[in-house]
C-alpha cells in the first residue's frame, strides 16, 4: 500500500523529469513492412465547422507495440490476448537500453550476445523492458528515401528471445522495422516473445538521447480483437542539472 504523501512524492519525482520523444511522425509515405498496408491520411468533407481527417492505418504502422494475438489469434488458443484485454502494467515501467549499433545489417543478436552485454553492464531484471538500440531510426524517411529502413535490418534471434523470456522481461523493444531481423526465416522473436505475454515495440526512435536505465512508455488504443497499436512512445528521464 503506498501512503498518500509517497504517492504525492512520486507525482513530484515524474513531473520534475525530461520526456523524450521515442515514436516516428505518422505521415503518408513513411515506411511499412513490405506486406503491411500503407497510410492514408484523407480530410473528411461533411460540413462539419471542425477540421476532419479519416486515417486509414494498419494496428503495426508507425512505433507501434504487439501482443500476442498478433500471432496467437486463434480463437481457443490459450495464448491468445488482444489490445482490449490486455495488461497495462507491461507498458510502463524501468526499461535497460543495449546498445548494439555497431551490429551489420542481417545480422541477429543470439543470446551469447546479450549475455556478454551485460557482463560489460548490468544484468536485466524481471519485469524490466529490454529496449535494442540499432541506430536504425537513422535510416527511417518517407518512401522512396526511406527504402533502405525495409530492405534489410538486425533483429534478434530465436534462442536471444528465448533467454530474454527466462530473464522474465515484460516488453521488448527495438528501433528496427521488426524484432526478427530480415534476415529470418521463422520470425522466431515475435513467436517466442508473444507465446509468453511479452510485448512487443518497433519502429522506434531516439534511443541515443536516453542513458542506459530509463522509464517507458508505451501506451496503445483499446482495439477490440487487436494485435497491435500504434503508439507515442515516451522515455523519461532526469533532468540536466
Amino acid at each position: 500500500m503506498v501512503s498518500q504523501r509517497a504517492f504525492e512524492e512520486l507525482i513530484g519525482t515524474v513531473s520534475n523529469l525530461s520526456m523524450i520523444d521515442l515514436s516516428h511522425t505518422i505521415e503518408e509515405g513513411m515506411p511499412v513492412y513490405p506486406t503491411h498496408p500503407q497510410y492514408f491520411h484523407m480530410r473528411w468533407h461533411t460540413g462539419d465547422p471542425a477540421t476532419l481527417f479519416q486515417l486509414l492505418i494498419s494496428e503495426h504502422a508507425g512505433t507501434h507495440l504487439d501482443v500476442p494475438l498478433h500471432f496467437y489469434s486463434d480463437l481457443s488458443d490459450r495464448r491468445r490476448l488482444g489490445l482490449d484485454e490486455a495488461p497495462l502494467e507491461p507498458c510502463i515501467g524501468r526499461a535497460v537500453k543495449l546498445d548494439f549499433r555497431s551490429l551489420l545489417p542481417d545480422a541477429e543478436l543470439g543470446a551469447d550476445d546479450i549475455r556478454r552485454w551485460e557482463g560489460s553492464n548490468f544484468r536485466l531484471e524481471k519485469n524490466d523492458a529490454a529496449v535494442f538500440c540499432f541506430g536504425w531510426d537513422r535510416k527511417w524517411a518517407t518512401l522512396p528515401a526511406g527504402k533502405p529502413f525495409v530492405t534489410s535490418w538486425p533483429g534478434i534471434s530465436r534462442n536471444a528471445a528465448e533467454y530474454l523470456a527466462e530473464r522474465g522481461i515484460r516488453l521488448a523493444g527495438t528501433d528496427c522495422l521488426g524484432i526478427d531481423g530480415s534476415s529470418t526465416s521463422d520470425l522466431g522473436s515475435h513467436f517466442v516473445f508473444l507465446e509468453h505475454g511479452i510485448y512487443i515495440v518497433e519502429n522506434l526512435r531516439s534511443l541515443e538521447k536516453v542513458p542506459t536505465i530509463f522509464l517507458l512508455i508505451t501506451l496503445p488504443l483499446k482495439i477490440r480483437d487487436g494485435g497491435g497499436s500504434p503508439i507515442r512512445a515516451v522515455g523519461l528521464i532526469p533532468k540536466a542539472s
